[in-house]
């Protein structure tokens, strides 16, 4: 698993094949949405990373969310 936080048209977004990013990304539009200030944005999206880095790391899962 990789999740990364990556620059795209000055928006960082997350980028890899962690499964929740997508649920990411639009964790991240919804706060720009809401006009929270770039750096917040930005702060957010690296602790989203570090996040699904630790969700990987105890092999914490979708499946297990739901349980």
């Amino acid at each position: 698993m990789a999740v990364a936080v990556q620059v795209t048209d000055g928006q960082r977004r997350l980028v890899g094949d962690w499964d929740g990013v997508g649920l990411g990304n639009q964790f991240l539009t919804h706060l720009r949405a809401r006009a929270f200030a770039p750096a917040t944005v930005r702060a957010y999206a690296y602790d989203v990373a570090n996040f699904a880095r630790f969700l990987t790391e105890q092999e914490i899962t979708r499946q297990r969310w739901s349980r």
